[in-house]
């Protein structure tokens, strides 16, 4: 029902890369003159035939296959109809015709099927699904998605103009021009950021006249104009329609699903976690006492504890109003489990795993004394250590065997590095308890979580290093080197890359210097204290009680 096209205008259309328009050629659909082409590139292509009429003259061309090297001829006809243009092409049969024709539906479906006029295409009968033949219209609307969970934007970014509609469902992110579909191949969040990063339920299209199409239509020409409005889509448009999501999910007789809204935003939560962004205040990860709670709430309260624990679903008997700490839910929506531990990864207490300990929650223990305070302050690595140098005088240190001095002599590189990331672990002491929260641990010294590595009070040697801490600072800085070197010398996931003589170097200068300046000890028969050696004495005594 066209315009019709004169014998000139016939001409054109048999010329490639001539595309005359009448009227607005911006609204025109084709741009190149290669349309035609399209159905030549068809395999199995045998007829072509074309009647067109402007309503005061009428004409009519047929060919074979567009391929063939044989002369376009011209018919004028008479008498003239009324303006319009039919063309017939004609293919040979390779498949059944319900099948050719379900594939033509699929292409026509996908480009027009929002162009303003209607497509009827005849469907034969399909006889292996037991379908009657029927007449289909290849038609929507723009707009035609449910009200409350689609929203329209209208935007310019310099000089360009774009029409973005945002909404739910399965389409993915889609570029059109002038109603025709260009290409899905772009993401339309995270494109300049070069991650190909997927939001489930979440679909995205973008109209715009100012897109630069090549011949193939495929893809944009000028994508150069996508970092500008994918960063307008992420920062602007898509807070503002879930802002208005979230008026529809708080609603008791909405109709949103609300396993499709949890997946999207805990999706958003791991990809755009910024605390400003509306996601992130909508309660959507389960605790494990199934309310539910948002991220940004869990991180201020993690904060405060500086911890969260996950919890062990199959232990039936766990009271979790115990811990004064969240504890999540492993059975969480879509990929929220994921974004839990990626959030958390340092503060994460997995209490599912099989040789977890853990700190007693606060409230649950006494608080720590003054000196076991004091004792924690003398943990870690001596400041000196990482300036301490051979010392050739007798007088200006600690004295030290032929082996300690030989040793000494071989510190390099790898030692003093080692001691840089020693340094960044975090030394505490705690009762340690079992996974119940309740029951102390009493056959574990000590454990390293992430970079925390927890003294535990429950046991009877960290008891006794305690004890010694007191007497005096030269013991609490002798019992803050022997928990080091327990800890570093025994456990092997601390740095787990440190060779042991390399462990066995870095105590050896902690503990000159720690024990730098310390007093002369006073020796009794037989190389033992005298009983008025009170330093003396509490050092024997703890390494009587201790392992060697």
């Amino acid at each position: 029902d066209g315009h019709g096209m004169d014998r000139q205008g016939l001409l054109d259309f048999f010329t490639v890369y001539r595309s005359v328009k009448k009227g607005d050629a911006g609204t025109a659909i084709g741009r190149h003159g290669i349309g035609k082409l399209s159905i030549a590139a068809i395999p199995e292509q045998t007829g072509f035939s074309v009647f067109t009429s402007t309503g005061k003259e009428a004409w009519q061309a047929s060919m074979g296959s567009l391929l063939a090297e044989e002369p376009v001829r011209l018919e004028r006809v008479e008498p003239v109809p009324d303006s319009y243009t039919r063309f017939v092409i004609t293919f040979r049969k390779v498949r059944s015709l319900a099948e050719t024709m379900k594939k033509l539906r699929q292409v026509l479906f996908q480009y027009v099927r929002f162009l303003p006029l209607k497509i009827e295409i005849f469907m034969p009968e399909d006889t292996k699904d037991h379908i009657p033949a029927r007449w289909e219209v290849i038609h929507e609307e723009w707009e035609s998605v449910t009200e409350g969970f689609f929203k329209s934007f209208h935007r310019e970014i310099g000089g360009r103009h774009f029409e973005v509609q945002i909404f739910l469902g399965n389409g993915g992110h889609e570029i059109y021009q002038h109603r025709v579909f260009i290409t899905r191949k772009y993401n339309l969040v995270f494109h300049d950021l070069k991650k190909d990063w997927s939001i489930p339920h979440l679909c995205i299209r973008v109209e715009s006249p100012d897109f630069e199409l090549p011949f193939g239509r495929h893809c944009l020409s000028n994508e150069e104009i996508l970092g500008p409005l994918v960063r307008m889509i992420r920062q602007d448009l898509l807070p503002g329609f879930f802002e208005t999501l979230v008026r529809y999910y708080q609603r008791s007789d909405t109709k949103l699903h609300i396993a499709e809204m949890e997946a999207l935003s805990i999706a958003l939560c791991g990809f755009l976690s910024d605390a400003a962004f509306p996601w992130m205040n909508l309660a959507v990860f389960q605790l494990a006492d199934r309310t539910r709670i948002s991220l940004n709430r869990l991180r201020d309260w993690t904060s405060i504890t500086g911890r969260i624990y996950l919890a062990d679903e199959q232990s039936s008997g766990m009271d979790y109003a115990f811990f004064n700490a969240p504890v999540v839910s492993s059975e969480q929506a879509g990929s929220g489990l994921t974004v839990l531990k990626e959030n958390f990864a340092n503060e994460m207490i997995n209490l599912s795993a099989s040789d977890t300990v853990i700190e007693a929650p606060p409230g649950s223990v006494p608080e720590l004394s003054d000196q076991e305070k004091r004792f924690e302050q003398n943990l870690g690595i001596h400041p000196n250590a990482r300036r301490i140098q051979q010392r050739d005088d007798e007088d200006s240190g600690p004295a030290l065997s032929e082996a300690d001095m030989q040793r000494l002599s071989g510190v390099g590189a790898e030692v003093k590095e080692a001691f840089q990331e020693v340094g960044k672990l975090v030394w505490k002491v705690n009762y340690v308890v079992e996974r119940d929260g309740r029951t102390p641990c009493r056959n574990r010294r000590f454990f390293i979580r992430q970079n925390r590595v927890v003294l535990n009070l429950y046991h009877e040697e960290i008891r006794n290093l305690v004890e010694l801490s007191v007497k005096s600072p030269f013991l609490a800085s002798l019992a803050g080197h022997w928990a080091v070197a327990m800890c570093l010398v025994e456990n092997r996931q601390i740095l787990p890359h440190l060779t042991p003589e390399t462990r066995e170097d870095m105590m050896v200068v902690d503990g000159m210097s720690k024990l730098d300046g310390g007093p002369p000890r006073r020796t009794g028969r037989f190389g033992r204290p005298g009983a008025e050696d009170e330093e003396d004495t509490a050092f024997w005594n703890f390494v009587r009680n201790s392992r060697s």
